[in-house]
């Protein structure tokens, strides 16, 4: 698989154009999701330790960060780059995060360190979730919790890319678990009070040259598993399917919010 540096260089380039944007993020699902962990959270009354695995881009750290109050951040992330473009991208008025690179399963944390453990779009990334979940349980406080945003395969099919763009819907198909799995593994492991909640969300894209752009710079990880042949040619099917849209750039879909708490 490529490396998420190669996947997402127009992100977090600082000297690129889409340095600040965040548009291409499901940013109205997302501020639903953090009104759920805001919820979640309103036992804890003191300060709130949240380790984000996999935070990428930062933008869900970020809008938490401006949501919620007295969340220290650790930000975990394979990427230095990406991690550096947070920081970077991170408001002055809040603590900076503590900032951790390296494989989450392969990198050392206290055991019952944090409150929160947040997962946001990456678990399709992620080859043994169940050691994942594992260590995660692991680190969390009692009456910690971890908080997933995902996909169930089921739900993907309509996105604008997996609807027109060849073997995207089957990548991911393969890659991401259904929503009853995911439960299962957290159950065997020893999480209770497990909840689901599904969230209507909608991306739009302001045009077909914005389209074209993701696909160029392949800003997303299922570009990855392409050869160049496999992705040239699927390209140029993409772009003569792209005409029948008539101006509807847009892909309307449901993510899911997993929540787990450590009882013991």
């Amino acid at each position: 698989m490529g490396s998420r540096k190669n996947i997402y260089q127009s992100f977090f380039d600082f000297k690129g154009p889409n340095y600040n944007s965040y548009a291409r993020y499901p940013s109205e699902g997302l501020e639903k999701c953090i009104y759920i962990l805001k919820e979640k959270l309103k036992h804890i009354k003191k300060d709130i330790s949240l380790l984000d695995i996999g935070s990428g881009l930062g933008v869900p750290a970020i809008k938490i960060a401006l949501t919620i109050p007295n969340v220290h951040f650790t930000l975990n992330d394979i990427s230095i780059s990406l991690l550096e473009s947070c920081e970077r991208k991170w408001p002055k008025s809040i603590n900076k995060p503590t900032l951790v690179c390296g494989n989450f399963l392969k990198t050392y944390f206290n055991f019952n360190n944090f409150d929160v453990a947040f997962c946001s779009f990456m678990l399709h990334l992620i080859n043994d979730q169940y050691s994942f979940f594992k260590k995660v349980y692991e680190i969390l406080k009692k009456d910690g919790v971890v908080f997933i945003v995902t996909h169930d395969p089921k739900d993907i099919s309509s996105l604008i890319f997996h609807k027109y763009f060849p073997r995207f819907n089957e990548i991911d198909q393969i890659r991401m678990k259904p929503i009853g799995k995911i439960t299962a593994m957290l159950e065997d492991i020893g999480f209770k009070e497990i909840e689901v909640k599904r969230i209507e969300y909608q991306i739009t894209y302001d045009s077909i040259e914005e389209l074209i752009e993701i696909i160029e710079k392949k800003d997303f990880s299922a570009f990855a598993h392409y050869n160049t042949e496999e992705y040239e040619v699927a390209k140029e099917v993409f772009y003569d399917r792209l005409k029948s849209l008539e101006g509807v750039y847009h892909s309307s879909s449901i993510m899911s919010c997993i929540i787990a708490k450590k009882i013991a």
